[in-house]
């Protein structure tokens, strides 16, 4: 099976690597004016179109920034019909509805990098909330984007670029995911925006204050202007409610009364999170599941209808 990677940067190395050690060829597909010179590796490297029509294609990975996502997937759609995206898939809600026709009138099997539903906490997290009503979700990540990657400047990176398809609501969207994953699709979003620090167009700290089909209410907290780190969790039900750190190998279960606590202890590795995705995503080639494509377009819908919400100032209700 031949995997092609659409993307020069980290991301796009790391599914490279990964498919590597799951067995498949893997073509990178990098344009001449390619700033990054990569060392000696065992991929395919392929500049043109054309030469990559010729090829056996089974997915294409893209991972270029996005606001070429749309455009990179209508091309490659021509010669492949599987795709894994990196999250978010779509820069704005019009052309997530170009993405949509495509997707159903070719069937393309689309997969997107939320990798965290892959973290085996978060998969005992859904077991145990299984059979509860669940009352209340807040989601917090605080991190401090100049820190990310020290080996470039911020100011340069997609994050802080509005017209790459920077921010915070797109660069931080896997709470937004989780918390689709736990409460389901969202009936109206409303967010709001805090002062800027680092001076960008771009949406630095947000809070998000969503309203789900089921009746579940959940906030997200996201701020990459932060130097105190901070990524965790809870959800609350009628008896307990759940608390998950990204930092600690373990979740909380308090129960109100105060009788049952206790800490369940799970290993993981982060690394694993990205393989088994891959690795599903390789399970399911080829199964085209409109069920799969809706979820993660509720997903898509929310993150841009929150964006919409800063910028008219309101309650945006999605349909």
């Amino acid at each position: 099976m031949e995997i092609c990677i659409v993307g020069k940067g980290s991301i796009g190395l790391r599914h490279a690597n990964i498919f590597l050690k799951l067995g498949c060829k893997v073509v990178l597909f990098r344009t001449y004016n390619s700033n990054i010179i990569i060392k000696k590796n065992p991929f395919v490297e392929i500049s043109q179109f054309s030469k990559l029509k010729k090829r056996n294609i089974s997915l294409v990975v893209i991972c270029n920034p996005t606001s070429l996502h749309y455009k990179t997937f209508k091309k490659f759609s021509k010669i492949c019909k599987n795709f894994l995206i990196e999250k978010p898939i779509s820069n704005n809600l019009n052309e997530l509805s170009l993405m949509q026709s495509l997707i159903k009138n070719k069937k393309i099997n689309i997969f997107s990098g939320y990798m965290m539903r892959f973290d085996p906490r978060i998969i005992k997290i859904k077991k145990i909330l299984k059979k509860q009503k669940i009352i209340f979700s807040e989601f917090t990540w605080n991190t401090f984007l100049p820190h990310w990657h020290k080996y470039e400047d911020f100011r340069e990176g997609y994050a802080f670029n509005s017209k790459l398809g920077g921010g915070v609501i797109k660069t931080c969207s896997h709470e937004i995911d989780l918390s689709l994953f736990f409460n389901g699709k969202v009936k109206e979003t409303l967010s709001l925006e805090f002062p800027k620090k680092l001076g960008r167009d771009v949406e630095e700290s947000v809070t998000l204050n969503l309203k789900h089909v089921n009746g579940n209410y959940s906030k997200i907290n996201l701020d990459f202007t932060n130097k105190i780190p901070r990524r965790d969790f809870k959800i609350f039900t009628n008896k307990f409610y759940i608390k998950w750190d990204f930092n600690n190998t373990y979740i909380e279960k308090k129960y109100y009364n105060k009788t049952k606590n206790k800490k369940i202890s799970i290993n993981y590795d982060l690394n694993n999170f990205y393989f088994d995705q891959n690795n599903f995503v390789l399970q399911n080639i080829n199964r085209y599941k409109i069920r799969n494509f809706e979820n993660l377009l509720n997903t898509e819908k929310t993150i841009h209808s929150s964006i919409l919400s800063i910028k008219k100032n309101k309650i945006i209700k999605l349909n």
